[in-house]
């Protein structure tokens, strides 16, 4: 699998996921394209606390399965995070973001 196969699949995700009007805004990885880290993005921390406490990471997960179908791929591991996060612990900077402990 490739790196743009990978984002082609997480693009048409990350479209189906706005539609939930949940404050999920936008999603990306880390890793290799055959191993990824996805990341999903909310606005705001009580955004992802309530998706999270409504099971809407399931709902995620089974999307992303259902995108990743065909592809030579295995999901390392799905994490949930906000740009408020980012913003109050990393200052907006979303490289240094990612690269540390989920919370």
């Amino acid at each position: 699998m490739t790196e743009q196969q990978l984002i082609q699949a997480l693009t048409a995700l990350c479209e189906q996921c706005k539609q939930d009007n949940n404050g999920f805004g936008w999603l990306t990885h880390t890793g290799r394209p055959t191993s990824p880290v996805v990341i999903a993005v909310f606005e705001h921390e009580a955004q992802r606390i309530a998706a999270l406490k409504s099971g809407w990471d399931e709902v995620f997960s089974q999307r992303l399965d259902a995108h990743l179908a065909g592809l030579d791929c295995r999901v390392k591991s799905i994490r949930f995070d906000s740009e408020q996060a980012c913003t109050q612990i990393s200052n907006g900077n979303w490289e240094r973001h990612l690269q540390r402990k989920p919370h």
